[in-house]
Protein backbone atom coordinates (compact mmCIF):
# COMPACT_ATOMS: atom_id res chain seq x y z
CA UNK A 1 0.00 0.00 0.00
CA UNK A 2 1.65 3.25 -1.18
CA UNK A 3 1.55 6.29 1.09
CA UNK A 4 1.27 9.94 0.02
CA UNK A 5 1.06 13.29 1.75
CA UNK A 6 -2.23 14.92 2.84
CA UNK A 7 -3.13 17.84 0.54
CA UNK A 8 -4.40 21.09 2.06
CA UNK A 9 -6.67 23.49 0.20
CA UNK A 10 -6.29 27.27 0.11
CA UNK A 11 -8.82 28.69 2.61
CA UNK A 12 -9.52 31.55 0.21
CA UNK A 13 -11.74 29.30 -1.91
CA UNK A 14 -13.44 27.15 0.72
CA UNK A 15 -16.96 27.66 -0.63
CA UNK A 16 -18.46 27.68 2.87
CA UNK A 17 -21.87 29.26 3.47
CA UNK A 18 -21.34 32.93 4.24
CA UNK A 19 -24.98 34.06 4.45
CA UNK A 20 -24.54 35.38 7.99
CA UNK A 21 -21.11 36.92 7.51
CA UNK A 22 -20.55 40.44 8.77
CA UNK A 23 -17.38 40.78 6.70
CA UNK A 24 -17.06 44.09 4.87
CA UNK A 25 -15.39 44.63 1.53
CA UNK A 26 -15.91 44.02 -2.13
CA UNK A 27 -16.08 40.20 -1.73
CA UNK A 28 -18.23 40.18 1.39
CA UNK A 29 -21.32 38.05 1.13
CA UNK A 30 -23.58 41.13 1.56
CA UNK A 31 -21.98 43.01 -1.29
CA UNK A 32 -22.03 39.96 -3.53
CA UNK A 33 -25.67 39.29 -2.66
CA UNK A 34 -26.63 42.93 -3.34
CA UNK A 35 -25.01 42.78 -6.75
CA UNK A 36 -26.82 39.52 -7.51
CA UNK A 37 -30.15 40.91 -6.29
CA UNK A 38 -29.85 44.05 -8.40
CA UNK A 39 -28.92 42.08 -11.50
CA UNK A 40 -31.82 39.72 -10.82
CA UNK A 41 -34.32 42.52 -10.45
CA UNK A 42 -33.19 44.37 -13.57
CA UNK A 43 -32.83 41.49 -15.92
CA UNK A 44 -35.72 39.14 -15.19
CA UNK A 45 -38.57 39.13 -17.65
CA UNK A 46 -42.14 38.76 -16.62
CA UNK A 47 -43.72 35.71 -18.14
CA UNK A 48 -46.52 35.48 -15.65
CA UNK A 49 -48.63 38.08 -13.89
CA UNK A 50 -46.81 40.59 -11.74
CA UNK A 51 -47.69 39.07 -8.41
CA UNK A 52 -46.47 35.65 -9.48
CA UNK A 53 -43.29 37.10 -10.91
CA UNK A 54 -42.57 39.01 -7.71
CA UNK A 55 -43.27 35.89 -5.70
CA UNK A 56 -40.87 33.89 -7.87
CA UNK A 57 -38.17 36.54 -7.52
CA UNK A 58 -38.62 36.54 -3.78
CA UNK A 59 -38.36 32.75 -3.85
CA UNK A 60 -35.08 33.05 -5.80
CA UNK A 61 -33.77 35.52 -3.24
CA UNK A 62 -34.79 33.21 -0.43
CA UNK A 63 -33.09 30.33 -2.26
CA UNK A 64 -29.85 32.26 -2.43
CA UNK A 65 -29.99 33.43 1.19
CA UNK A 66 -27.97 30.36 2.13
CA UNK A 67 -25.85 30.33 -1.01
CA UNK A 68 -22.10 30.95 -0.91
CA UNK A 69 -20.43 33.88 -2.57
CA UNK A 70 -19.14 31.47 -5.20
CA UNK A 71 -22.70 30.47 -6.13
CA UNK A 72 -23.91 34.10 -6.09
CA UNK A 73 -21.03 35.25 -8.31
CA UNK A 74 -21.57 32.40 -10.73
CA UNK A 75 -25.31 33.12 -10.93
CA UNK A 76 -24.58 36.81 -11.45
CA UNK A 77 -22.11 36.01 -14.24
CA UNK A 78 -24.70 33.71 -15.85
CA UNK A 79 -27.42 36.37 -15.82
CA UNK A 80 -25.14 39.15 -17.03
CA UNK A 81 -23.80 36.93 -19.78
CA UNK A 82 -27.27 36.25 -21.07
CA UNK A 83 -28.06 39.96 -20.89
CA UNK A 84 -25.02 40.74 -23.03
CA UNK A 85 -26.37 38.23 -25.47
CA UNK A 86 -29.67 40.11 -25.25
CA UNK A 87 -31.35 37.04 -23.81
CA UNK A 88 -33.57 37.80 -20.84
CA UNK A 89 -34.25 35.02 -18.38
CA UNK A 90 -37.37 33.96 -16.61
CA UNK A 91 -37.25 33.19 -12.88
CA UNK A 92 -37.65 29.50 -13.69
CA UNK A 93 -34.53 29.57 -15.90
CA UNK A 94 -32.57 31.41 -13.25
CA UNK A 95 -33.81 28.99 -10.57
CA UNK A 96 -32.74 26.04 -12.68
CA UNK A 97 -29.26 27.53 -13.26
CA UNK A 98 -28.78 28.40 -9.60
CA UNK A 99 -29.66 24.87 -8.60
CA UNK A 100 -27.17 23.52 -11.16
CA UNK A 101 -24.53 25.79 -9.71
CA UNK A 102 -25.39 24.76 -6.16
CA UNK A 103 -25.28 21.08 -7.13
CA UNK A 104 -21.92 21.62 -8.81
CA UNK A 105 -20.64 23.41 -5.72
CA UNK A 106 -21.85 20.58 -3.52
CA UNK A 107 -20.06 18.01 -5.67
CA UNK A 108 -16.95 20.21 -5.76
CA UNK A 109 -16.96 20.56 -1.97
CA UNK A 110 -17.43 16.81 -1.60
CA UNK A 111 -14.58 15.91 -3.91
CA UNK A 112 -12.38 18.69 -2.51
CA UNK A 113 -12.78 17.34 1.02
CA UNK A 114 -11.88 13.93 -0.34
CA UNK A 115 -8.67 15.39 -1.77
CA UNK A 116 -7.90 17.34 1.40
CA UNK A 117 -8.32 14.28 3.59
CA UNK A 118 -6.50 11.72 1.47
CA UNK A 119 -5.46 8.65 3.47
CA UNK A 120 -1.72 8.13 3.39
CA UNK A 121 -2.31 4.41 2.86
CA UNK A 122 -4.17 4.84 -0.43
CA UNK A 123 -2.82 3.15 -3.53
CA UNK A 124 -1.90 4.95 -6.72
CA UNK A 125 -5.04 3.59 -8.39
CA UNK A 126 -7.20 5.01 -5.58
CA UNK A 127 -5.47 8.38 -5.92
CA UNK A 128 -6.12 8.36 -9.64
CA UNK A 129 -9.80 7.65 -8.99
CA UNK A 130 -10.00 10.61 -6.59
CA UNK A 131 -8.24 12.80 -9.14
CA UNK A 132 -10.74 11.71 -11.80
CA UNK A 133 -13.74 12.70 -9.65
CA UNK A 134 -12.19 15.97 -8.48
CA UNK A 135 -11.16 16.90 -12.03
CA UNK A 136 -14.72 16.24 -13.21
CA UNK A 137 -16.10 18.45 -10.39
CA UNK A 138 -13.63 21.26 -11.18
CA UNK A 139 -14.42 21.16 -14.90
CA UNK A 140 -18.15 21.14 -14.22
CA UNK A 141 -17.85 24.07 -11.83
CA UNK A 142 -15.71 25.96 -14.33
CA UNK A 143 -18.33 25.42 -17.04
CA UNK A 144 -20.87 27.10 -14.71
CA UNK A 145 -18.61 30.17 -14.29
CA UNK A 146 -17.63 29.26 -10.71
CA UNK A 147 -14.33 30.53 -9.33
CA UNK A 148 -12.15 27.39 -9.25
CA UNK A 149 -8.68 28.97 -9.27
CA UNK A 150 -7.69 27.48 -5.92
CA UNK A 151 -9.23 24.16 -6.91
CA UNK A 152 -7.06 24.13 -10.03
CA UNK A 153 -4.03 24.65 -7.76
CA UNK A 154 -5.27 21.84 -5.53
CA UNK A 155 -5.73 19.62 -8.59
CA UNK A 156 -2.14 20.39 -9.67
CA UNK A 157 -0.93 19.45 -6.21
CA UNK A 158 -2.90 16.23 -6.44
CA UNK A 159 -1.24 15.51 -9.81
CA UNK A 160 2.14 16.08 -8.20
CA UNK A 161 1.19 13.81 -5.31
CA UNK A 162 0.17 11.06 -7.75
CA UNK A 163 3.39 11.52 -9.72
CA UNK A 164 5.34 11.26 -6.47
CA UNK A 165 3.32 8.21 -5.47
CA UNK A 166 4.12 6.57 -8.81
CA UNK A 167 7.80 7.34 -8.33
CA UNK A 168 7.60 5.97 -4.80
CA UNK A 169 5.86 2.83 -6.03
CA UNK A 170 8.52 2.29 -8.67
CA UNK A 171 11.27 3.08 -6.17
CA UNK A 172 9.72 0.62 -3.71
CA UNK A 173 9.63 -2.08 -6.38
CA UNK A 174 13.27 -1.42 -7.30
CA UNK A 175 14.25 -1.25 -3.62
CA UNK A 176 12.41 -4.48 -2.82
CA UNK A 177 14.06 -6.28 -5.75
CA UNK A 178 17.51 -4.95 -4.80
CA UNK A 179 16.93 -5.89 -1.16
CA UNK A 180 15.87 -9.40 -2.15
CA UNK A 181 18.89 -9.85 -4.43
CA UNK A 182 21.21 -8.53 -1.73
CA UNK A 183 19.71 -10.91 0.84
CA UNK A 184 20.05 -13.95 -1.40
CA UNK A 185 23.30 -13.07 -3.17
CA UNK A 186 26.14 -15.56 -3.06
CA UNK A 187 29.37 -14.87 -1.20
CA UNK A 188 31.39 -14.43 -4.38
CA UNK A 189 32.99 -11.01 -4.51
CA UNK A 190 31.59 -10.23 -7.97
CA UNK A 191 28.04 -11.16 -6.92
CA UNK A 192 28.32 -9.02 -3.78
CA UNK A 193 29.64 -6.10 -5.82
CA UNK A 194 26.72 -6.30 -8.24
CA UNK A 195 24.14 -6.65 -5.45
CA UNK A 196 25.56 -3.70 -3.52
CA UNK A 197 25.69 -1.51 -6.62
CA UNK A 198 22.03 -2.22 -7.37
CA UNK A 199 21.04 -1.68 -3.74
CA UNK A 200 22.83 1.68 -3.56
CA UNK A 201 21.15 2.77 -6.80
CA UNK A 202 17.74 1.78 -5.40
CA UNK A 203 18.50 3.54 -2.10
CA UNK A 204 19.43 6.75 -3.91
CA UNK A 205 16.20 6.69 -5.91
CA UNK A 206 14.10 5.86 -2.85
CA UNK A 207 15.66 8.64 -0.78
CA UNK A 208 14.90 11.15 -3.54
CA UNK A 209 11.16 10.46 -3.13
CA UNK A 210 11.17 10.45 0.66
CA UNK A 211 11.20 6.72 1.40
CA UNK A 212 12.84 5.61 4.64
CA UNK A 213 15.90 3.58 3.62
CA UNK A 214 17.60 3.18 7.00
CA UNK A 215 17.33 -0.62 6.96
CA UNK A 216 18.59 -0.78 3.37
CA UNK A 217 21.52 1.50 4.23
CA UNK A 218 22.39 -0.88 7.06
CA UNK A 219 22.18 -3.79 4.61
CA UNK A 220 24.46 -1.98 2.14
CA UNK A 221 26.97 -1.32 4.93
CA UNK A 222 26.89 -5.01 5.88
CA UNK A 223 27.51 -6.01 2.26
CA UNK A 224 30.39 -3.53 2.08
CA UNK A 225 31.83 -4.99 5.26
CA UNK A 226 31.37 -8.49 3.84
CA UNK A 227 33.18 -7.45 0.65
CA UNK A 228 36.03 -5.87 2.60
CA UNK A 229 36.27 -8.90 4.90
CA UNK A 230 36.28 -11.30 1.95
CA UNK A 231 38.86 -9.21 0.10
CA UNK A 232 41.11 -9.16 3.16
CA UNK A 233 40.71 -12.92 3.65
CA UNK A 234 41.50 -13.65 0.01
CA UNK A 235 44.56 -11.38 0.15
CA UNK A 236 45.97 -13.17 3.21
CA UNK A 237 45.15 -16.62 1.79
CA UNK A 238 46.95 -15.75 -1.45
CA UNK A 239 50.12 -14.95 0.55
CA UNK A 240 50.23 -18.30 2.33
CA UNK A 241 51.90 -20.43 -0.42
CA UNK A 242 54.78 -18.01 -0.97
CA UNK A 243 55.29 -17.37 2.74
CA UNK A 244 55.17 -21.09 3.53
CA UNK A 245 57.77 -21.69 0.83
CA UNK A 246 60.19 -19.18 2.39
CA UNK A 247 59.88 -20.92 5.79
CA UNK A 248 60.68 -17.59 7.47
CA UNK A 249 59.48 -17.64 11.08
CA UNK A 250 58.74 -13.91 11.21
CA UNK A 251 56.70 -13.98 7.99
CA UNK A 252 54.86 -17.14 9.04
CA UNK A 253 53.96 -15.54 12.37
CA UNK A 254 52.74 -12.38 10.63
CA UNK A 255 50.58 -14.29 8.15
CA UNK A 256 49.16 -16.52 10.90
CA UNK A 257 48.11 -13.45 12.89
CA UNK A 258 46.62 -11.74 9.83
CA UNK A 259 44.79 -14.92 8.80
CA UNK A 260 43.27 -15.38 12.26
CA UNK A 261 42.13 -11.76 12.25
CA UNK A 262 40.72 -12.04 8.71
CA UNK A 263 38.84 -15.25 9.60
CA UNK A 264 37.32 -13.62 12.67
CA UNK A 265 36.19 -10.63 10.60
CA UNK A 266 34.86 -12.85 7.81
CA UNK A 267 32.93 -15.01 10.29
CA UNK A 268 31.32 -11.90 11.74
CA UNK A 269 30.31 -10.97 8.18
CA UNK A 270 28.76 -14.45 7.72
CA UNK A 271 31.36 -15.56 5.17
CA UNK A 272 32.26 -19.25 4.88
CA UNK A 273 35.74 -19.68 6.36
CA UNK A 274 36.04 -23.49 6.21
CA UNK A 275 38.91 -23.55 3.71
CA UNK A 276 40.71 -20.74 5.50
CA UNK A 277 40.44 -22.53 8.85
CA UNK A 278 41.99 -25.64 7.31
CA UNK A 279 44.83 -23.44 6.09
CA UNK A 280 45.31 -22.24 9.66
CA UNK A 281 46.14 -25.80 10.71
CA UNK A 282 48.63 -26.18 7.86
CA UNK A 283 50.10 -22.80 8.72
CA UNK A 284 50.40 -23.75 12.39
CA UNK A 285 52.34 -26.89 11.39
CA UNK A 286 54.62 -24.82 9.13
CA UNK A 287 55.12 -22.35 11.96
CA UNK A 288 55.90 -25.16 14.40
CA UNK A 289 58.41 -26.63 11.94
CA UNK A 290 59.92 -23.20 11.42
CA UNK A 291 60.33 -22.75 15.17
CA UNK A 292 62.06 -26.13 15.36
CA UNK A 293 64.32 -25.10 12.50
CA UNK A 294 65.16 -21.82 14.19
CA UNK A 295 65.91 -23.65 17.42
CA UNK A 296 68.06 -26.20 15.59
CA UNK A 297 69.82 -23.42 13.72
CA UNK A 298 70.56 -21.56 16.94
CA UNK A 299 71.84 -24.75 18.53
CA UNK A 300 74.00 -25.49 15.48
CA UNK A 301 75.44 -21.98 15.61
CA UNK A 302 76.13 -22.31 19.32
CA UNK A 303 77.84 -25.69 18.87
CA UNK A 304 79.96 -24.31 16.05
CA UNK A 305 80.81 -21.22 18.04
CA UNK A 306 81.83 -23.35 21.05
CA UNK A 307 84.06 -25.60 18.97
CA UNK A 308 85.75 -22.60 17.37
CA UNK A 309 86.37 -21.15 20.81
CA UNK A 310 87.95 -24.47 21.83
CA UNK A 311 90.06 -24.69 18.68
CA UNK A 312 91.48 -21.17 18.46
CA UNK A 313 93.89 -21.46 21.45
CA UNK A 314 95.41 -24.66 19.97
CA UNK A 315 98.70 -24.52 18.06
CA UNK A 316 100.93 -26.84 16.08
CA UNK A 317 102.58 -27.81 19.37
CA UNK A 318 99.30 -29.19 20.66
CA UNK A 319 98.60 -32.87 20.78
CA UNK A 320 97.90 -34.07 17.24
CA UNK A 321 95.09 -36.36 18.29
CA UNK A 322 93.39 -33.51 20.07
CA UNK A 323 93.84 -31.28 17.03
CA UNK A 324 92.47 -33.98 14.78
CA UNK A 325 89.50 -34.61 17.11
CA UNK A 326 88.58 -30.91 17.34
CA UNK A 327 88.87 -30.52 13.57
CA UNK A 328 86.56 -33.47 12.98
CA UNK A 329 84.02 -32.02 15.42
CA UNK A 330 84.12 -28.65 13.66
CA UNK A 331 83.70 -30.28 10.24
CA UNK A 332 80.67 -32.18 11.54
CA UNK A 333 79.24 -28.97 13.02
CA UNK A 334 79.80 -27.21 9.67
CA UNK A 335 77.85 -29.94 7.88
CA UNK A 336 75.02 -29.51 10.37
CA UNK A 337 75.13 -25.73 9.94
CA UNK A 338 74.86 -26.07 6.17
CA UNK A 339 71.55 -27.92 6.64
CA UNK A 340 70.13 -24.75 8.26
CA UNK A 341 71.64 -22.42 5.67
CA UNK A 342 74.14 -20.96 8.12
CA UNK A 343 77.02 -19.05 6.54
CA UNK A 344 80.12 -21.15 7.29
CA UNK A 345 82.65 -19.56 4.94
CA UNK A 346 84.82 -18.34 7.83
CA UNK A 347 84.58 -21.69 9.62
CA UNK A 348 85.54 -23.58 6.46
CA UNK A 349 88.57 -21.34 6.04
CA UNK A 350 89.47 -21.97 9.68
CA UNK A 351 89.29 -25.74 9.23
CA UNK A 352 91.54 -25.49 6.18
CA UNK A 353 94.10 -23.60 8.25
CA UNK A 354 93.66 -26.12 11.03
CA UNK A 355 94.24 -28.92 8.53
CA UNK A 356 97.52 -27.30 7.55
CA UNK A 357 98.48 -27.04 11.22
CA UNK A 358 97.69 -30.72 11.72
CA UNK A 359 99.65 -31.67 8.60
CA UNK A 360 102.61 -29.61 9.81
CA UNK A 361 102.35 -31.18 13.26
CA UNK A 362 102.20 -34.66 11.78
CA UNK A 363 105.23 -33.93 9.59
CA UNK A 364 107.10 -32.54 12.58
CA UNK A 365 106.16 -35.53 14.68
CA UNK A 366 107.19 -37.92 11.92
CA UNK A 367 110.46 -36.02 11.38
CA UNK A 368 111.10 -36.01 15.10
CA UNK A 369 110.52 -39.76 15.29
CA UNK A 370 112.79 -40.31 12.29
CA UNK A 371 115.46 -38.10 13.85
CA UNK A 372 115.28 -39.88 17.20
CA UNK A 373 115.55 -43.24 15.47
CA UNK A 374 118.62 -42.02 13.58
CA UNK A 375 120.10 -40.60 16.78
CA UNK A 376 119.48 -43.87 18.60
CA UNK A 377 121.12 -45.85 15.81
CA UNK A 378 124.04 -43.43 15.71
CA UNK A 379 124.45 -43.76 19.43
CA UNK A 380 124.43 -47.53 19.27
CA UNK A 381 126.88 -47.95 16.36
CA UNK A 382 129.02 -44.82 16.47
CA UNK A 383 132.19 -46.77 17.28
CA UNK A 384 131.54 -49.53 14.77
CA UNK A 385 134.13 -50.21 12.05
CA UNK A 386 131.50 -51.63 9.68
CA UNK A 387 131.79 -49.16 6.85
CA UNK A 388 128.55 -50.24 5.22
CA UNK A 389 126.68 -49.83 8.49
CA UNK A 390 128.26 -46.44 9.07
CA UNK A 391 127.32 -45.33 5.54
CA UNK A 392 123.73 -46.47 6.11
CA UNK A 393 123.54 -44.65 9.47
CA UNK A 394 124.98 -41.50 7.92
CA UNK A 395 122.48 -41.64 5.08
CA UNK A 396 119.62 -42.12 7.56
CA UNK A 397 120.86 -39.21 9.67
CA UNK A 398 121.10 -36.92 6.67
CA UNK A 399 117.55 -37.77 5.66
CA UNK A 400 116.25 -37.33 9.23
CA UNK A 401 118.12 -34.03 9.65
CA UNK A 402 116.69 -32.75 6.36
CA UNK A 403 113.10 -33.67 7.32
CA UNK A 404 113.55 -32.35 10.86
CA UNK A 405 114.99 -29.11 9.58
CA UNK A 406 112.05 -28.62 7.22
CA UNK A 407 109.71 -29.38 10.14
CA UNK A 408 111.37 -26.63 12.18
CA UNK A 409 113.26 -28.92 14.56
CA UNK A 410 116.61 -27.76 15.88
CA UNK A 411 119.20 -30.14 14.31
CA UNK A 412 122.41 -28.29 15.19
CA UNK A 413 123.78 -31.09 17.35
CA UNK A 414 122.66 -33.68 14.85
CA UNK A 415 124.54 -31.93 12.08
CA UNK A 416 127.66 -32.05 14.24
CA UNK A 417 127.13 -35.73 14.88
CA UNK A 418 126.63 -36.33 11.16
CA UNK A 419 129.94 -34.58 10.45
CA UNK A 420 131.65 -36.64 13.13
CA UNK A 421 130.14 -39.74 11.59
CA UNK A 422 131.37 -38.68 8.21
CA UNK A 423 134.91 -38.21 9.63
CA UNK A 424 134.64 -41.59 11.31
CA UNK A 425 133.65 -43.09 7.99
CA UNK A 426 136.76 -41.48 6.40
CA UNK A 427 139.02 -42.86 9.12
CA UNK A 428 137.49 -46.31 8.82
CA UNK A 429 137.84 -46.15 5.04
CA UNK A 430 141.60 -45.33 5.36
CA UNK A 431 142.02 -47.99 7.98
CA UNK A 432 140.30 -50.51 5.75
CA UNK A 433 142.52 -49.45 2.83
CA UNK A 434 145.63 -49.91 4.96
CA UNK A 435 144.47 -53.29 6.08
CA UNK A 436 143.72 -54.24 2.52
CA UNK A 437 147.17 -53.15 1.43
CA UNK A 438 148.74 -55.05 4.31
CA UNK A 439 146.75 -58.15 3.47
CA UNK A 440 147.69 -57.91 -0.15
CA UNK A 441 151.37 -57.57 0.78
CA UNK A 442 151.15 -60.56 3.05
CA UNK A 443 149.58 -62.63 0.37
CA UNK A 444 152.30 -61.68 -2.10
CA UNK A 445 154.97 -62.51 0.39
CA UNK A 446 153.58 -65.92 0.94
CA UNK A 447 153.90 -66.71 -2.74
CA UNK A 448 157.69 -66.03 -2.92
CA UNK A 449 159.75 -69.40 -3.22
CA UNK A 450 162.04 -70.41 -0.32
CA UNK A 451 165.08 -70.94 -2.55
CA UNK A 452 164.77 -67.52 -3.76
CA UNK A 453 164.68 -66.41 -0.23
CA UNK A 454 167.87 -68.34 0.37
CA UNK A 455 169.50 -66.65 -2.45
Amino acid sequence: MQKTKTIKADPGNSGDNMGNSSEKGIDSWTNVYDVFSNVLDRNTIQVKNLSETIAELDALKNLTQNASTVVLKAATIFIEGRVRQKKFLSPDQINSQIRKIMDAESYLLETRREVETIDEELTVDSLREIRKRFSRAVNRSESLSMDIQNDRTLLSELEEAITLAIKKARAEVQLSAARKEASSSAHEFEALTTARRKLLSAIKKAKSVGIDVSSEMSMAEKIHERMDAQSELQKVVSEIPSVTATEELEELSRVQHELSSAIERASAAEIDTGDARRMVKDLQKSLSDAKKRVKAKVEAEQVLKGLLAEAKPLSDDSDIERLRSVKQKIEKAIEEARIWDINVIAEESFTKEMGKVIDDAEQKDQANKQLKAAQERFKSHAISDDIDLLFDIHKEMKSAIHCASRAGIDVTDDRVKAKELKLRIGVVQKLNEARNQLENARKKSEKVPLDASSR
